[in-house]
């Protein structure tokens, strides 16, 4: 199961039940970091970091 947020304290407990059929959950971040981590519908872009020296340097 996959939700765009986070699931609540019984949705978690009833996945973790040895007795019932094996639920994998995934929550909205760790979905997004999937994607990430395997390039799939992201566009990396690299941007310049300018830091403006402070008096004295």
């Amino acid at each position: 199961m996959i939700t765009t947020s986070d699931f609540s304290t019984g949705a978690l407990q009833e996945a973790e039940q040895p007795d019932k059929m094996p639920i994998a959950l995934m929550s909205g971040e760790q979905m997004v970091n999937l994607l990430i981590e395997h390039d799939i519908g992201v566009v990396r872009t690299s941007y310049d970091l300018i830091e403006l020296q402070e008096d004295g340097e």
